[in-house]
């Protein structure tokens, strides 16, 4: 848990960087219905509503973020060579080495996504849903895979990934930030 909690950290560092982009600042307009609703119930400033939803952001995604990096991860493992055989002979723990063996994968975009809720006393008054997507590669280094007949219960190890965290905006996703090489220690 300590671990996946500094990979929250670090992700978290992440979008700290991301906030100060022009791309980021750019974005704005994606979150104009949530900012207006924050003027409107606050009396803020459209400055200080921007901080809000952005401090929301750093808050509250680097769960989501690295929750999908790992389970990406699991549904990666099990597409290995090593796995399959791991499966058959009935292992309980199988130890997956770099290289050729674990290729980088592309992940599947997934798309975690932040409600936020603008509340007066106990009921909820409006409420805005803002839908990321994901995309990225993972790579799996030096990784031992706990396993259950044919179920995976725990990933030991590390997991570098990179990401593109992307706000969707209609049909089309608007790119806001690219993670280079990130390191998830898994235990």
């Amino acid at each position: 848990m300590a671990k996946k909690n500094r990979a929250e950290e670090e992700i978290r560092d992440e979008l700290k960087k991301m906030a100060k982009t022009d791309r980021f600042q750019q974005s704005r307009g994606e979150f104009s219905d949530v900012s207006e609703g924050l003027v409107a119930r606050h009396g803020d400033n459209e400055d200080s509503a921007w901080k809000e939803i952005t401090d929301r952001i750093i808050e509250f995604l680097p769960a989501y973020l690295t929750d999908g990096l790992i389970q990406c991860s699991r549904e990666a493992v099990k597409t290995t060579e090593e796995y399959q055989k791991g499966i058959r002979n009935q292992y309980s723990q199988l130890v997956i080495k770099p290289g050729n063996k674990f290729p980088k994968i592309a992940n599947l975009a997934y798309y975690p996504y932040l409600e936020f809720i603008l509340r007066w006393g106990s009921f909820d008054v409006l409420k805005w849903k803002k839908t990321f997507k994901v995309e990225g590669l993972v790579k799996l280094h030096e990784v031992t895979v706990i396993l259950n007949k044919d179920e995976i219960t725990g990933i030991k190890g590390t997991i570098v990934a990179s990401f593109t965290l992307s706000v969707c905006k209609g049909t089309k996703p608007w790119e806001l930030y690219t993670c280079e090489l990130m390191q998830i220690h898994l235990e």
